[in-house]
């Protein structure tokens, strides 16, 4: 699975919380310049201003390089964060220098890492919560009389929401790429082995089926077994490369039964052409079976009496009903003379009317026959359970 958009989502967001760390290390660093160059840089200032550059530099470092979301380095840089507002305010004495002058915006930095680390909403509240707690217990109880109060916490909470809520857009629609890019892979891989079994279908065509079909019409076997064998697998690889199935792969239902029927045909002689394409809807079994059977009746008059060599039997259903079709152009006949023959009447109509189904018999002396069958599934059906049909 590919996680090339949600790698990228994690260094953006790891650059970016990097990218206001370090422009809080450089207002620190202006800021201890501009006191020492007033000669206002106490001790304890500068000494909370040397961790804070130091924690400073270490962030960015292990934002930059970190490969997951830095979550218990995030939660750390908080927990100095809230005790550097607390000891700023406790050295701050009203006079001198003011750390949080620099103090401020540098947590407020932290709150950004915040909202751009933890993936989950009550995590960064949480984390938050720590730096609004150590705001507000060091306003209340170190700095008295402090202005805007309220627009500093909604600077806090609305900067760590803010930054939440666009990581989580951010990481939301690297995963849809991510999930387009891996559709987008298996369709070409899908494609790529379509294009490669097409051109191998193509082969097995041009070549071995065309030699294969050659020796079962013709007369290059002497051995009519063998000519019978060769029909089979020529009738075999035709189905493989003209549906596309696996060799092993045998189709069920009517499909199946129809193949069975032809398969048991090709060793006599006839080259049928089999034609399931459009079966699209269930046969109950009974139906499948009383279809195939009467197919192979039709079959069975084609070599006995059109005096040609190849027939064509094509299936085709509907929601309604199912209808296979033999046809062959061969010498023909005159139905009224045949209609009371024992194969026809027993074998093809019998059989198709025992599922409630119909023959019909287009034919004429030198024009081929085309027997149709058809059931509709709905008598099938009452057939089955026994029930009347409107």
């Amino acid at each position: 699975m590919t996680a090339a958009g949600a790698a990228q989502a994690h260094r953006t967001m790891m650059r970016t919380g990097a990218v206001f760390r370090v422009v809080t290390v450089l207002h620190v660093a202006a800021s201890v310049v501009a006191l020492a160059a007033g000669g206002r840089l106490r001790a304890p200032v500068l000494a909370i201003a040397v961790a804070a550059l130091v924690e400073g530099v270490l962030v960015i470092r292990v934002f930059l390089a970190a490969r997951r979301p830095p979550q218990l380095f995030a939660a750390w840089d908080v927990v100095f964060c809230a005790g550097a507002l607390v000891t700023g305010a406790a050295v701050h004495d009203g006079a001198g220098a003011d750390p949080w002058k620099f103090l401020f915006p540098y947590v407020i930095s932290s709150a950004i890492l915040v909202g751009a680390t933890f993936r989950r909403a009550r995590d960064a509240a949480a984390a938050g919560g720590l730096l609004v707690a150590a705001y507000l217990g060091s306003v209340l109880a170190l700095r008295p009389g402090r202005d805007a109060v309220d627009l500093d916490l909604i600077t806090f909470v609305g900067v760590t929401a803010a930054m939440w809520a666009v990581a989580r857009e951010i990481r939301r629609w690297a995963a849809a790429l991510d999930a387009a890019t891996d559709e987008a892979v298996a369709r070409q891989a899908e494609l790529s082995a379509a294009q490669e079994r097409n051109r191998f279908h193509r082969e097995l065509h041009d070549h071995v089926l065309q030699t294969l079909e050659t020796l079962a019409r013709g007369r290059f076997l002497a051995d009519d077994r063998m000519r019978g064998h060769v029909a089979r697998q020529a009738f075999r690889l035709r189905r493989l490369v003209e549906s596309g199935l696996a060799p092993d792969a045998a189709p069920g239902g009517l499909a199946g039964a129809l193949v069975a029927v032809v398969e048991e045909h090709l060793g006599t002689g006839l080259s049928v052409d089999l034609q399931t394409g459009r079966l699209r809807h269930p046969v109950a079994p009974e139906t499948a079976e009383a279809l195939a059977a009467a197919v192979g009746e039709a079959l069975t008059n084609v070599r006995k009496h059109s005096g040609v060599e190849r027939a064509v039997v094509q299936a085709v259903s509907t929601a309604d009903e199912v209808t296979v079709t033999v046809l062959d152009r061969g010498a023909g006949f005159d139905p009224a003379a045949v209609a009371s023959g024992l194969g026809l009447r027993e074998s093809v109509r019998g059989r198709v009317a025992g599922v409630g189904g119909t023959v019909r018999v287009d034919s004429a002396v030198g024009e081929g026959t085309c027997v149709v069958l058809t059931v509709p599934l709905r008598a099938a059906q009452a057939l089955r359970t026994g029930e009347a049909v409107a």
